[in-house]
């Protein structure tokens, strides 16, 4: 498990290596390390890169940029749970529950789409500063 940001263990913690990330698509390795540090479990690559799409991509060895975007905005997320818990396993618990401020949504089950990590995004910092939600 990443004991720092994922974005900064992956060298993308600058607008401008995000940016050049997505347009150029991401390395099917990064994915790999995005599923071994537990920031996805594969269900969740399923339900932005349909499976035989993955298979598809694992030989290209790229993903497109929609793809990229979406897993981006995972990992970001990802960073902003454990900086708000400051325990990682308390963040992936808390990502991976249903959240009644968010209607009984599981966050990452939302965050998918850039409504829902909006949200997700909100909760977070509600959250961090013990505001109510």
């Amino acid at each position: 498990m990443a004991k720092v940001p994922i974005l900064k263990l992956l060298n993308y913690d600058s607008f401008q290596k995000r940016q050049t990330l997505i347009e150029n698509g991401m390395p099917v390795s990064v994915v790999e390390t995005l599923l071994k540090e537990r920031v996805l479990v594969r269900e969740d690559l399923q339900k932005i890169i349909p499976t035989r799409t993955w298979a598809r991509r694992r030989l290209e060895g790229v993903l497109n940029q929609s793809e990229t975007d979406s897993l981006l905005r995972l990992a970001e997320l990802f960073d902003r749970a454990v900086d708000t818990f400051a325990d990682v396993d308390k963040a992936i618990s808390w990502l991976r529950s249903p959240c009644r401020a968010l209607g009984g949504k599981v966050p990452i089950e939302i965050a998918y789409l850039s409504s829902g990590a909006a949200e997700v995004e909100r909760e977070l910092g509600r959250i961090a500063y013990g505001l109510p939600s």
